[in-house]
């Protein structure tokens, strides 16, 4: 009968074969015991929870104690038992985050020089060795250049990044996984049969989808399940029961906030956020979980395979409204989302409101813009206006004589242009339209997705005609002058200005002179419109069309 202890601490694995779900550690570990290749450091980095502590504590236990024939160490020897107890000399275990000095470690040195008294090794293990200063490593630096023969470290840390690359390079590095949902769903079923805890199968998967791979976390749940609910009336602990004790909001919630965020609801989003922080929620696990939907969404539209073992199935509901969901929308919501620096565990809904609230107004922004350059679009097709010429009274005479208005009608052809009150439209059809540039798409592409001071450049640059290159120039005539003031005021920021350059310079392999043009710049193909224009050719210049020539009007209708 194991003593009364905290279960995290009561079923911690003894051996390596008891350690879940880092199979590929252990069975390394395991052959190096039999071949007694014993390295003088090892590196035990992974996310916290998943067992790098009790495998580092495993291994001392192999190093010193008898071992079976698979290379593990015997529970029962009078060291093993020992070091369980914590009782046993010549393994020392230190905290880095409370002994991170460089007094701390020059004291660890020294005591390395004394041989072990009871084991084969003296075992040092360090954990969360991130925590040292940069002295403390310098000096822990030396000693694993050149350590006594009888001295084992082993570092732990959840962040390996911190650990300067010399101490990484003198170590056995072994990275630890995220535990999957089935390993830990597994050990929470063996944990309740022992314990004689009945719960609802849907319990222990909550627990697994809650715990985010982290068994010490799903232990400490399941005995906090144990504890409030457990053996009430011979009843199995209930799915409302554990969502009611760790104040979790139901799946649908969060699949209803998803459905929320992807129509744009900003309001009804919001108001979700303040019903569920009334009620005592825990906002945390519904921010999670909505990016975790959002993400399966992400996935299904991409048609990648899904785990049907991982996290959340979507249900009917979320199913129906995929086939019509944007993903490049669905992408910008995740990404804002998941970028969202939330502290203090979200005590307070406000971090929560403020990351919703940007997104959605970010990405409602986004479909403004992509609003205006489609209608943009649809008003150049429709309106075939391009230029306007007006013919010399002479030559518009001839032409007028040479054919009745009928036959005008008649013999205009696809290619041709229709003449209207002597005013000659040029035809601007689809097969016409000039071909998009590659080149200038990518750094529209580019500069749309890079964080700019005030404007969006990929989105200014939108109104501008694709651009003219010659003599290590790149020259930008923009469709109005607001737009290019907008497009200058942007550029006199220098992070703006120097990605604007950075993506000409990555797109075409060298870098240019930016040189920006209005349209009255452009040429003399915009002069000032006439005080004797006619209704008509009013009509056209306020839909966009410009004037190429003019005949004298005030004549032709004398005539």
């Amino acid at each position: 009968m194991k003593e009364s202890q905290v279960f995290y601490r009561k079923w911690r694995p003894a051996i390596f074969n008891e350690v879940v779900g880092q199979n590929h550690i252990t069975r390394t570990l395991q052959k190096a015991i039999i071949s007694n290749r014993i390295a003088h450091a090892y590196l035990l980095t992974g996310p916290r929870g998943v067992g790098k502590t009790s495998t580092a504590r495993i291994l001392a236990k192999a190093l010193n104690s008898e071992i079976s024939n698979e290379g593990e160490p015997i529970k029962d020897s009078e060291i093993s038992l020992s070091i369980d107890s914590g009782n046993f000399l010549d393994l020392i275990e230190i905290d880095g985050a409370s002994n991170r000095g460089i007094d701390d470690i020059r004291s660890l040195r020294d005591s390395t020089q004394f041989r072990p008294s009871l084991g084969k090794y003296k075992v040092y293990i360090i954990d969360e060795v991130h925590m040292l200063t940069i002295p403390a490593f310098n000096a822990l630096l030396k000693t694993l250049e050149e350590p006594p023969e009888q001295v084992v470290f082993i570092l732990c840390t959840t962040d390996a990044q911190k650990i300067p690359a010399t101490i990484v390079s003198r170590c056995q590095r072994y990275d630890f996984k995220r535990l999957s949902n089935e390993d830990l769903i597994g050990r929470l079923i063996e944990i309740c049969e022992e314990e004689n805890i009945d719960c609802n199968p849907a319990v222990l998967e909550l627990i697994a989808n809650q715990s985010w791979g982290s068994l010490r976390d799903a232990e400490n749940m399941l005995e906090q399940l144990s504890i409030s609910y457990g053996n009430q009336n011979n009843e199995k602990i209930s799915e409302d029961q554990a969502r009611n004790l760790f104040g979790m909001s139901d799946k649908s919630t969060a699949i209803k906030f998803c459905l929320l965020l992807l129509q744009f609801n900003l309001k009804d989003s919001l108001n979700l956020i303040n019903k569920e922080s009334l009620k005592g929620s825990d906002l945390q696990t519904l921010f999670n979980s909505s990016i975790d939907i959002l993400r399966l969404c992400l996935l299904k539209k991409a048609d990648v395979k899904l785990d049907e073992s991982h996290n959340v199935n979507l249900n009917n509901e979320l199913d129906k409204i995929l086939p019509n969901i944007n993903i490049n929308n669905l992408l910008n919501i995740l990404q804002t989302l998941s970028e969202t620096k939330i502290q203090n565990n979200l005590s307070s809904p406000l971090e929560f409101e403020l990351a919703v609230i940007n997104a959605l107004k970010k990405e409602t922004s986004n479909i403004n813009q992509n609003k205006i350059e489609n209608n943009n679009s649809v008003f150049d097709k429709s309106t075939n206006i391009q230029n306007i010429s007006l013919e010399k009274k002479s030559n518009s005479n001839k032409e007028i004589n040479k054919q009745n208005t009928p036959q005008i009608s008649d013999t205009i052809s696809q290619n041709q242009s229709p003449v209207i009150n002597n005013e000659i439209i040029t035809n601007t059809s689809p097969q016409n339209k000039n071909p998009k540039d590659p080149a200038w798409e990518e750094i529209l592409w580019i500069m749309r997705r890079t964080r700019n001071h005030k404007y969006t450049v990929g989105s200014l640059l939108r109104n501008a005609e694709i651009p003219k290159i010659s003599n290590g120039k790149i020259s930008i005539r923009f469709k109005s002058k607001s737009i290019l003031d907008l497009f200058k005021e942007e550029m006199s920021h220098p992070k703006s200005k120097s990605s604007f350059k950075e993506a000409i310079e990555k797109v075409y392999s060298k870098p240019l002179e930016i040189e920006l043009r209005s349209p009255k710049e452009a040429g003399n193909d915009s002069n000032n419109t006439s005080k004797k224009e006619t209704p008509i050719v009013r009509q056209a210049l306020s839909l966009g069309a410009k004037i190429l020539s003019e005949k004298n009007i005030s004549e032709d209708k004398k005539s």
